[in-house]
């Protein structure tokens, strides 16, 4: 029988400063109808490129060589609009980041609907009613109203699991899944593996699943392949590969995995440094909404000056408003936040610079947060020179310095963000907002879109810098592994409000509320090696 994917000693290779760069260096491999195969690696590894080059996207200049065949179609070798007809047919897509996959100016139903009306010919009534049969079987609640919303208006998790609906619809052959639960808490990630296992029973889909997950691997993909710096090192059924891997560098990336029962940071006390005290955000109706709904309501939070505070929830708790809302990018329709014990304007209009330079924010989406037309240097200078005046040579060097903290190179200087993987996007934005020289740093889901070795680095990073710069660190994360390595204390949302606040062992041993132990429930874990 035709494999649903096949390639065959594909290289691909694009022009950068220096000279050429393989991204991808003679990579062979197939997957079988009804097949899930796992693809890992660290940032830059190629995996993406490699899952681009399925749907035929071959970035402009690139060459490449060898063959990609699709059901046993030559994709490489297709037309343009040959290629428009096979993508969201034979072969759907979720990439790692929505907010650049979806269209800001359509509501989230619209751009489900065109996929079906392009390749399904359906009539309105079908159309709708697959709609929301397609959001609620990714997990989307009120469905109706949400997919009535634009992209901007819902929470990362949402706008995924749209993009999710999105390649499903069609019913295709093969997905190619780039990262798909990486904005996803744990509940909803879990409801996103049981459809794919479903999807691939029912149906006999084949699945490219990209991710740095190895946990959530171990428990969906039947094979699992490893790449390193454009080549594939090892392949070979999921079980054999977390329980007994023959690679070294595999054996790397397993040990980096974080453990969800291993020992938390000791609790800290102290005066608080940032606090929110009543803090309520109202958001303007939504479509079909008759009035507005609060996003968050009565949040009462502190973050002490050398601590962790992790908050978590689902997707749409407002665990992103929340901290939006402390550091003025979303006003606030109630309650004060106070900073240092005075409080906080609520616009960021109206802040102070010194409060400006203490409060940054590290966004969950890098190709949001990142100027597509600044090179790295120059975005890395934008806070030496807003915030201390430093520029030149000077401002040069400390943003070389900068990125050798998060674990790239000063050639990464001169780069576009375009032309870096997306872990290696979000590297540079942790960059930026430390270059500030904060005392408090607001992180929303920053380690997401990393692989687990880079991940273990970054989590000793900011571990020594607070010890180092006395930072504080609210910590946005689905990750709960993550959480109890890096976080004092969790806070927990759901629907808007807190329903448990406690110390990191206390929560992940004795939680209080149901969701908290819910959380916990659905949390993947690493078989372990023999």
């Amino acid at each position: 029988m035709t494999p649903a994917l096949e390639i065959a000693g594909l290289s691909i290779a694009y022009r950068v400063p220096a000279g050429w760069h393989v991204a991808v260096e003679e990579v062979s491999l197939a997957i079988a109808r009804g097949e899930i195969l796992g693809l890992v690696g660290e940032s830059g590894s190629g995996k993406s490129t490699l899952g681009q080059a399925v749907m035929g996207h071959v970035a402009a200049g690139a060459v490449a060589s060898g063959r990609v065949l699709v059901g046993g179609t030559e994709v490489l070798a297709l037309p343009r609009a040959a290629l428009q007809r096979l993508r969201g047919a034979a072969v759907g897509f979720v990439s790692q980041n929505p907010t650049t996959a979806l269209n800001p100016a359509m509501r989230a139903g619209a751009q489900i609907a065109e996929v079906l009306r392009r390749h399904l010919g359906l009539l309105p009534d079908e159309t709708a009613a697959r709609c929301l049969e397609l959001a609620r079987a990714v997990g989307l609640p009120d469905p109706p109203a949400l997919l009535g919303r634009y992209p901007h208006e819902l929470s990362g998790g949402q706008q995924q699991r749209i993009a999710i609906a999105m390649a499903l619809a069609c019913r295709p052959g093969l997905i190619v899944l780039d990262e798909p639960t990486t904005g996803l808490d744990v509940t909803v990630q879990r409801q996103i593996v049981e459809l794919l296992a479903r999807l691939r029973a029912e149906h006999g889909v084949a699945m490219l699943h990209i991710t740095h997950d190895l946990p959530l691997l171990a428990t969906l993909a039947d094979r699992i392949a490893v790449m390193q710096r454009g080549r594939l090192v090892e392949c070979g059924p999921a079980a054999a590969i977390v329980r007994h891997p023959g690679d070294g560098y595999t054996k790397a990336l397993i040990a980096a995995v974080p453990d969800p029962d291993g020992p938390a940071p000791a609790p800290r006390g102290g005066p608080a440094l940032l606090a929110a005290r009543g803090l309520e955000v109202v958001f303007a109706p939504g479509f079909l909404r008759r009035r507005p709904r609060p996003a968050v309501r009565g949040v009462d939070l502190e973050l002490g000056a050398t601590e962790t505070l992790a908050l978590i929830g689902e997707s749409g708790s407002g665990k992103s408003t929340t901290a939006r809302a402390l550091c003025g990018l979303v006003a606030r329709s109630a309650g004060q936040v106070l900073y240092d014990g005075r409080p906080l304007a609520p616009a960021l209009a109206r802040r102070r610079r010194a409060d400006l330079r203490d409060l940054p924010y590290v966004f969950q989406n890098p190709d949001a947060s990142l100027n597509p037309r600044r090179t790295v240097a120059e975005i890395l200078a934008r806070p030496l020179a807003v915030f201390h005046g430093i520029g030149g040579a000077e401002a040069r060097r400390r943003g070389a310095r900068a990125l050798a903290g998060v674990e790239l190179g000063e050639e990464h200087l001169d780069r576009l963000p375009a032309e870096l993987s997306g872990g290696q996007r979000q590297r540079v934005a942790i960059a930026r907002a430390l270059l500030a020289e904060p005392r408090v740093i607001l992180c929303d889901e920053v380690l997401s879109a990393l692989d687990v070795s880079v991940q273990a680095r970054i989590i000793e990073l900011f571990l020594r810098l607070q010890g180092e710069r006395k930072l504080a660190i609210l910590f946005i994360s689905h990750d709960l592994a993550v959480v109890r390595r890096l976080a004092h204390r969790v806070a927990v949302m759901q629907g808007g409000s807190l329903v448990e606040v406690a110390e990191t062992d206390e929560i992940f041993t004795r939680p209080r509320h149901p969701h908290t132990a819910a959380l916990l429930a659905a949390i993947h874990r690493l078989p372990k090696t023999a």
